[in-house]
C-alpha cells in the first residue's frame, strides 16, 4: 500500500518523529518505520522535481509512504519495502 503526502505525514508523524527532513546537497531520503499496530513502513521524502498539472506516475515532490500489509517477518518486511524503494527510485 503506498500513501499520499499528507496521509505520509499522518502516519509517520503519529510514530513520534518530526518531519522527513531532506539532508543539504540531496533531494530524497528514505526512512524505515514501524506503526503501532506492527507493520513495517517506509516514508520518502523528494524534492526538485518539476510539478506536474497531472497524475503521469512520474517522481513528484512530497512525500510517500509505503506498508507491508502482510504478516510476515521483520526481515522479509524490510528487505520486501527496500526492494520496492529501490525500483521506485531507480536506485542501482
Amino acid at each position: 500500500m503506498c500513501l499520499d503526502h499528507k496521509q505520509a505525514l499522518k502516519i509517520y508523524r503519529d510514530t513520534g518523529a518530526g518531519y522527513p527532513a531532506i539532508p543539504p546537497g540531496a533531494n530524497t531520503i528514505a526512512n524505515h518505520f514501524k506503526i503501532e499496530a506492527g507493520n513495517h513502513c517506509v516514508i520518502i521524502n523528494q524534492r526538485g522535481f518539476a510539478p506536474a498539472a497531472i497524475d503521469n506516475e512520474e517522481q513528484v515532490n512530497g512525500c510517500a509512504v509505503a506498508m507491508v500489509l502482510d504478516d510476515v517477518p521483520d526481515d522479509v518486511a524490510r528487505e520486501a519495502l527496500e526492494k520496492w524503494v529501490t525500483e521506485q527510485l531507480e536506485i542501482e
